[in-house]
């Protein structure tokens, strides 16, 4: 009986994780088969190697559907295209898009963007299809004359098919390139640059080369010892001293020269007062008398002024020569006037 009674409970629990199973694999079905999805379909001009019906569709990473068809365009609809046809089921849910919408808002998102290309994953090279927002105009939407069954989604060349292509680019343009005229080219030019320096005395180059730096130095070293030896204390004491003359004599000539340009301001007004008394009146004889006043005054005037004015002519005159002895000095010993020291005595032949 006891054995009777394992084989029993075997078989009761065999039974019960079939039945589990099963149960496991419905729920899970029904869940995949009630679970809604947008079919859209998309053209490619590229090959599409490696893509399976039932590859993933991913959006950055995220799995939004799968590849529920690949076909050649004409198999599908009449035309003499050589498009690839991929059709794709898209998780409602995942991919917010509803079909409630007659397709706007998929439209919407292809107006921002959206396009769809093949790529591949990781190193063992599944591709896959990938969904991702590229510039609208850099990856228009291909040509076709057919109505989709299904919305359409534009598509992008892989990133395989764009290295393949700016390889291919590359090549075409070195093929362009005439590979021998610029060897060619490169020979002559080194055999001019070797036929050149043989010809040029490279040894004599680099002694001037060094005759003229050891010159520049002796030169530097000159000039700095002459700017140390610069005096400029007695230049700038004779600088000094003509400007407190200048100062003192444009003084000493201010005074006299407003007093007298007052006094003729005020000799003007007499004349035109007697003039215009002369006019008014008629009288010959006071006016006459009026000019003779006026003349004595300004011989009274002249006669005052005259310490001033000879006291100006004699500062001019002193200004004047001190001015002609600096020229003459600057002529005859401009290095004195601006170093300060005499000049170096010439060495006689005999010592």
């Amino acid at each position: 009986m006891s054995v009777r009674a394992n084989y029993f409970k075997t078989g009761l629990f065999v039974i019960i994780g079939i039945v589990i199973a099963v149960a496991a694999v419905v729920i899970l079905g029904v869940g995949a088969i009630l679970r809604e999805e947008i079919m859209v379909e998309s053209y490619f001009e590229d090959s599409v190697q490696g893509l399976d019906v039932g590859s993933p569709v991913k959006f950055r990473g995220v799995q939004i559907g799968k590849v529920d068809t690949i076909a050649l365009v004409n198999q599908y609809y009449p035309t003499d295209r050589r498009y690839v046809l991929i059709r794709m089921a898209l998780f409602s849910d995942v991919f917010l898009v509803e079909k409630s919408d007659n397709g706007d808002g998929l439209k919407k998102l292809i107006r921002d963007g959206l396009r769809v290309r093949l790529n591949f994953q990781g190193v063992t090279g599944a591709a896959y299809i990938e969904a991702d927002y590229l510039e609208p105009d850099r990856y228009p939407p291909l040509v076709f004359n057919w109505e989709p069954r299904y919305p359409y989604i534009p598509s992008a060349p892989s990133i395989i098919t764009r290295l393949s292509e700016s390889a291919d680019k590359i090549m075409r343009n070195l093929e362009k390139i005439n590979l021998e005229g610029l060897i060619e080219t490169v020979e002559k030019s080194l055999q001019a640059v070797t036929s050149v320096l043989d010809e040029t005395n490279v040894a004599q180059i680099g002694d001037e080369t060094e005759k003229l730096l050891s010159e520049l130095r002796e030169t530097n070293r000159q000039i700095n010892s002459l700017v140390e030896k610069i005096d400029l204390e007695p230049l700038l004491k004779e600088a000094s001293a003509t400007v407190a003359d200048t100062r003192q004599l444009v003084q000493d000539v201010r005074k006299p020269l407003e007093s007298f340009l007052a006094t003729s301001t005020e000799a003007a007004n007499s004349v035109n007062r007697i003039v215009g008394n002369l006019e008014s009146s008629g009288d010959l004889s006071a006016a006459l008398s009026r000019l003779q006043n006026t003349a004595r005054r300004l011989d009274n005037m002249v006669s005052g002024q005259q310490v001033d004015i000879e006291t100006i002519v004699e500062n001019f005159r002193i200004f004047s020569e001190n001015f002609r002895e600096v020229s003459e000095e600057l002529s005859r010993n401009p290095r004195k006037f601006i170093f300060g020291g005499p000049p170096p005595r010439p060495e006689s032949g005999g010592n």
